[in-house]
């Protein structure tokens, strides 16, 4: 039909064309062409959302008549509130009967701002419900990524994603950390190492500003991977190694404590003691490709029970003493239950702890 409409003049652009069936015709000369215009200065229908729709009903309730029931509107309100949301009066008033009808329902009794939510484009090919169904039978071990999980229950990849990213959120990301399983007799040595930091006299906690806790740490001398900023001309550094599987990594003993603060918020003591790595310096025994025989190099020791006594004598406690604020009061040194720890009565520790004092 739209064929026949076009071989009968010229149209103007944008225009639509109304032609009657061509059943009722006999030639193409009875055809009756109609141009429709649309009106110059109608402004385009906006789509209302919810709040919108929340807004108008306020404003309509504003603008009831005292003493009707049912309630009626003033003359010109639905041309007031049309105006301030540039629609028509008719949608407007079409927005007021349905909240009407609501507010008259005793099973409703309150305004639904979109009814028609979600009715609109296309069919949706996968039910919700039954994608939450089918993904609560997956295994877990299944459910670490999306792709795994799309061929587990059988949806492709872009649906798993956007059931991820809608507004109900079929799906959502979960982060799962493991914790340690806790027994009884765990339970209560956590139990009674809070009842013996306890202050019973002021009712308040051991604040630990006298505690300085050490450990270990292992590091590598540097990645295989280094990225940095550097100037235009500037020399770039040259970093290489043995083999990029075997860098070397040394063992660090850091000490920390708690950081200290005056009445102003100036931080006074931050708290850090020092670290210091398992390292020696030797002669190299024999030449290489790389250094003469004889070249002084780093290399790291093993963490034993007597080099740890040998770091907490010559390293912890001299540190310890010349950052600590104020030596009015004992100091406790927190470790954990590593081998190569010492015991907290060793002689020869307990020794150097009280020289100098």
């Amino acid at each position: 039909m739209l064929s026949e409409c076009s071989k009968v003049g010229s149209q103007p652009p944008d225009f639509r064309l109304f032609c009657a069936s061509p059943l009722t015709l006999k030639n193409k000369r009875q055809l009756t062409i109609k141009v429709a215009t649309p009106p110059a200065n109608m402004p385009p229908k906006p789509e209302l959302t919810s709040d919108e729709r929340k807004q108008v009903v306020s404003q309509l309730l504003l603008l009831i008549k005292d003493g009707n029931q049912p309630p009626k509107l003033q003359r010109g309100a639905l041309t007031t509130v049309a105006n301030n949301f540039n629609v028509k009066p008719r949608t407007i008033g079409q927005i007021w009967k349905r909240a009407r009808q609501n507010f008259e329902d005793p099973s409703i009794g309150a305004f639904h701002a979109s009814p028609l939510k979600k009715q609109f484009g296309r069919k949706q090919k996968y039910d919700r419900e039954e994608a939450r169904a089918a993904i609560l039978l997956v295994p877990t071990h299944r459910k670490r990524s999306l792709c795994m999980l799309a061929s587990a229950i059988g949806i492709p990849v872009g649906t798993l994603h956007r059931m991820k990213n809608e507004d109900d959120n079929v799906i959502t990301p979960h982060s799962n950390a493991v914790r340690p399983h806790l027994h009884d007799h765990h339970q209560l040595a956590r139990v009674l190492y809070s009842v013996a930091n306890l202050d019973i006299v002021s009712e308040q906690y051991h604040d630990y500003f006298d505690s300085v806790h050490v450990d270990e740490k292992w590091c590598f001398l540097t990645e295989e991977h280094l990225k940095i900023y550097v100037v235009l001309g500037q020399a770039l550094p040259e970093r290489s190694v043995g083999h990029k599987s075997h860098i070397l990594k040394v063992m660090f003993l850091a000490a920390v404590a708690r950081p200290r603060y005056n009445e102003t918020g100036e931080c006074t003591f931050d708290g850090k003691i020092g670290i210091w790595p398992f390292v020696e310096r030797v002669a190299a025994r024999r030449a290489s490709i790389r250094r003469p025989a004889g070249t002084i190099e780093t290399k790291p020791v093993n963490v034993t029970s007597q080099k740890y006594r040998e770091f907490m004598i010559e390293k912890v406690l001299p540190a310890i003493k010349l950052k600590w604020p104020d030596r009015d009061h004992g100091i406790v040194i927190q470790q954990d239950g590593a081998s190569s720890h010492i015991n907290q009565q060793d002689p020869a520790f307990i020794a150097a702890a009280i020289a100098g004092n």
